[in-house]
């Protein structure tokens, strides 16, 4: 939805997925209660442009584990020096809590938190 400059959207996903994206793998697995949502917003006023994301996803990891929680969220601002020619930085943080499990005979999914700051240029023609 956009007006007045403003710009927001989000998204909501349910289903029975246990990864990047659903499959049968993870029903076979008893995972089937997974689901993610997000919202972002950008103002536009000239050549500035500034926005933010919010976003919060839960991972269903099988029977009798506790379900893995992720939570994102970023602001960023872009500056048009000149037609085609953008500045922008952006600032995001991850945390992303698997209770330190271990499914199967695979590796042990640890809790991570992880934090990213990008200051760059955009050509585009």
């Amino acid at each position: 939805v956009s007006a007045f400059g403003f710009t927001l959207g989000g998204e909501y996903t349910w289903g029975n997925y246990a990864g990047a994206s659903v499959g049968r793998a993870s029903l076979a697995q008893g995972r089937d209660a997974s689901s993610h949502w997000a919202l972002g917003l950008t103002y536009v006023t000239g050549a500035i442009s500034v926005g933010g994301f919010y976003g919060i996803g839960t991972q269903d990891n099988g029977p009798g584990a506790q379900d893995r929680e992720q939570t994102v969220w970023g602001v960023g601002a872009a500056y048009t020096l000149a037609p085609g020619l953008d500045l922008y930085s952006s600032f995001s943080s991850l945390s992303d809590k698997n209770a330190n499990l271990r499914l199967g005979t695979g590796p042990v999914l640890r809790d991570r938190d992880a934090t990213v700051f990008l200051l760059g240029t955009r050509i585009a023609f």
